[in-house]
């Protein structure tokens, strides 16, 4: 432990040394977390040992490990999702080593605050000893004042976030207040409605990733809106964001945009980006897929991307601004690296896929990172739910094929046996389960030590035991 806590405690040395010169650290850095996710154990260790005091001189050291936790809380549901046992215990081992630490009372809730926030990006349930250690240290910063401090309070809160964009505000204050059950939500909605800076925050309430507070979103919005005028661009979002519930309540945004026009309010006419690319790297063995597109708003650069996986939908969404071009091409380097395979791809392609997987999100009952929302408005496309329908998909492309004759097909079938040695996209086109896991130790010996596997076998029940049956 000691070993590991000194190694930790030199890798954030450097880190802060980074950040102290306002230079990125790469992802380079980042990389002992992904070799051994388990040192997060430690890694709370080391941020308990912070004192609260001298927080401000270790500001950099501190905001290192913040980014380390958020990549190990990220990569161990990735891992989860991908059916790894391990990942689930490390999660909960590392969820109630927090839960302990708070209980401490070492430190006060805003300590621990931005940790809390990495399960909520994550969208990892927190334990039951996690959640009590939150309310505990929340009933003991609870403060009784008049309704008008308490205004007061989220609106210091919202002029303090002011460098942050719409969504960036609202994620940070349903993170704040993840823990908290859901009728909490109903006062908080409240609250926001009354405050004119807080309204267009209230409003994307309805994109929050628990249901339930969903629920009480629509609840509330239902009440406080007949006297109320939304401002052209609630309005336009509250539609955009009605084609992603079902159809059963979609009825009722549009008695709430109606009685919004009778009032003289217009959708907004947002100006969009241009110069705008796409680049997308191939679909790996786990179903995943990112795409990350360059632009230029209001002369300003950014940089966004999402992420898709099978089965699961739209994982991320995220938006970045930079400073330049070359910053951007910077990002670009970080994102794909040497050894990630990329192609430019076009609007077309990254509409459907987006629509395809947004589908699959809502399809679960979840919904789509509210970021998916300033991505829309940006480009100026409004993303629906629409499956991809495989079968059509592939004859609609063949007829393309002209002429389509055996001597083409031929000839393709020829080109593609060579692609897993000529052709860069094609090297991470592998099927990665828990299932070919377990065909392929079926086809293994240990001899002196050294693990050996029979390919042809190991191919062969893979064939016949799951690919067969999909």
């Amino acid at each position: 432990m000691n070993d590991e806590l000194a190694l930790l405690k030199s890798w954030l040395q450097e880190v802060a040394a980074c950040l102290q010169e306002n230079q990125d650290p790469g992802i380079d850095f980042y990389e002992i977390w992904l070799e051994q996710p388990n040192r997060v154990l430690t890694l709370v260790d080391l941020i308990d040992s912070f004192a609260d005091q001298e927080l401000d001189e270790h500001e950099n050291e501190y905001s290192a490990c913040i980014v380390a936790v958020d990549i190990c809380v990220a990569n161990l549901q990735s891992a989860l999702e991908n059916g790894q046992k391990t990942a689930e215990r490390l999660l909960e081992r590392l969820m109630k080593k927090l839960a302990d630490k708070m209980l401490e009372k070492q430190h006060d809730l805003s300590f621990w605050m931005p940790i809390l926030n990495s399960f909520y990006d994550a969208q990892v349930p927190l334990c039951q000893e996690l959640r009590d250690a939150y309310l505990m240290l929340a009933s003991e910063m609870d403060v009784e004042g008049e309704p008008e401090d308490v205004l007061q309070n989220i609106r210091n809160m919202i002029q303090e976030l002011s460098h942050h964009n719409l969504y960036e505000i609202a994620e940070h204050i349903f993170a704040q207040s993840n823990v908290m059950p859901p009728e909490f939500f109903a006062e908080l909605l409240f609250d926001l409605f009354l405050l004119e800076e807080g309204q267009d925050i209230a409003l994307l309430s309805l994109m929050h990733p628990n249901p339930e507070v969903r629920d009480v979103a629509l609840e509330v919005i239902d009440q406080v809106l007949p006297d109320m005028v939304l401002s052209n661009a609630a309005l336009s979002r509250m539609q955009a964001i009605s084609y992603w519930y079902p159809e059963d309540i979609q009825y009722k945004f549009k008695q709430w945009i109606k009685a919004q026009r009778r009032q003289g309010v217009v959708f907004a006419r947002p100006p969009h980006a241009h110069q705008i690319s796409f680049r997308a790297c191939e679909i790996d063995g786990t179903g995943t897929q990112g795409i990350v597109m360059r632009m230029k708003y209001q002369k300003k650069p950014l940089v966004a991307g999402m992420l898709f996986k099978k089965g699961i939908g739209i994982k991320d969404v995220w938006v970045s601004p930079v400073e330049n071009s070359t910053q951007a091409d910077q990002q670009f380097k970080h994102l794909f690296g040497d050894d990630l395979y990329a192609r430019e791809v076009d609007v077309r392609y990254f509409e459907q896929m987006t629509n395809h997987f947004l589908y699959e999100t809502l399809s679960s009952g979840q919904m789509p990172d509210l970021q998916l929302l300033y991505v829309q408005e940006l480009l100026g496309i409004q993303f629906r739910p629409q499956c991809i329908e495989v079968s059509a998909l592939i004859e609609e492309i063949s007829v393309q094929i002209h002429p389509f004759t055996p001597e083409i097909i031929a000839d393709a079938l020829k080109k593609s046996s060579r692609w897993m040695k000529n052709a860069a996209f094609a090297h991470n086109w592998f099927e990665e389960n828990s299932e070919i896991d377990v065909e392929v130790n079926q086809c293994c010996t240990i001899e002196k030590g050294t693990k050996y596997c029979d390919l042809n076998h190991a191919t062969e029940r893979i064939f016949k035991h799951i690919f067969s049956h999909e």
